[in-house]
This record gives C-alpha cells, sequence and structure tokens, in this order.
C-alpha cells in the first residue's frame, strides 16, 4: 500500500511540475500590405489592388473609405474602385484564435479626371507673322507642356 502511495504521490509531483513548466505563448501579429495604382493613374477612377503581407493573423477586416465596394473580409481583397476625387484612408485590422489585434493604414490622394482642352483665336491678319491667343480650359491637370508646332502648307496650283 505504501508503494502504490508512494507512486501516486511521485506522479501527482511530476504532473504538477510537468504543468507548471508547460507555458503557452500567444502568436503575434503583424500587419502590413501594400498597394499598387493599376497602370500608375490616380485620376477617377483610380483602380487599386493590394498585396496583404500580414503575418499571424486568421481573419482579416478590410475598410476602403469612399470606394465602390467598402469593405472586405478577404485575406487579399479584389480590385478596389474610387470614382470621387478625394483623401482616402485603406484600412486593415487584422486578428487571430489568440486575440490578438493589430490594424495599418494607408492614405491614398485621388485625383479628378482630366480634360485637355483649349480654344485659340488668331488676332490680326493671316500672313505671316500670325499671332494666336490660346485660352487654357483643361480640368484636373496640376501642371502644363505646351508644345506649339507650326507648319507651313504649301498650296501647289
Amino acid at each position: 500500500m505504501k508503494t502504490i502511495l508512494n507512486y501516486l504521490t511521485s506522479l501527482l509531483i511530476g504532473l504538477f511540475l510537468f504543468q507548471s513548466c508547460a507555458s503557452e505563448e500567444t502568436i503575434s501579429i503583424e500587419a502590413d500590405f501594400e498597394i499598387t495604382i493599376q497602370n500608375n493613374d490616380y485620376s477617377v477612377p483610380v483602380k487599386i489592388d493590394i498585396k496583404n503581407k500580414t503575418i499571424g493573423a486568421d481573419t482579416y477586416n478590410w475598410t476602403f473609405e469612399g470606394a465602390t465596394e467598402p469593405s472586405s473580409t478577404q485575406k487579399n481583397p479584389k480590385t478596389v474602385v474610387y470614382t470621387v476625387p478625394g483623401t482616402y484612408s485603406i484600412k486593415l485590422e487584422a486578428s487571430n484564435k489568440d486575440g490578438v489585434k493589430e490594424e495599418k493604414t494607408i492614405e491614398l490622394k485621388v485625383d479628378a479626371a482630366m480634360k485637355v482642352d483649349f480654344e485659340w483665336e488668331q488676332e490680326g491678319s493671316d500672313t505671316a507673322p500670325v499671332k494666336i491667343q490660346l485660352k487654357n480650359l483643361s480640368k484636373g491637370a496640376t501642371s502644363y507642356l505646351w508644345n506649339l508646332r507650326m507648319e507651313r502648307l504649301l498650296h501647289q496650283q
């Protein structure tokens, strides 16, 4: 009887020591993603591809402020489209089964659609030298490069 009692005591002490030595580590998360602007075109409509580079997460909650589809729970969401100019946030909230959460946000500036347009008016006569007045009617552009090329037309009779 004493041997069985010693054996059970040793077993209980061993189990206690084993349990006290075993520790559970929480899995950490590193929320990360990058965006690519299709055709590098920031004027509406802007189409964005997202590459999720998050480590340690099981669930993904995306928020696309101002986009045509405002949210997603996919690990790698489909193409995100913006149709209205402005500055918007793309936010990822990543979490795992241990209850760990982390988030990352990227700001995006969407420009207005460009419309290139101008008017011209001839000043004075149509014999050389001819003067013309140009009026820029373009919309959505932030810089301009004018290339004026004059061509001489020869009429053969």
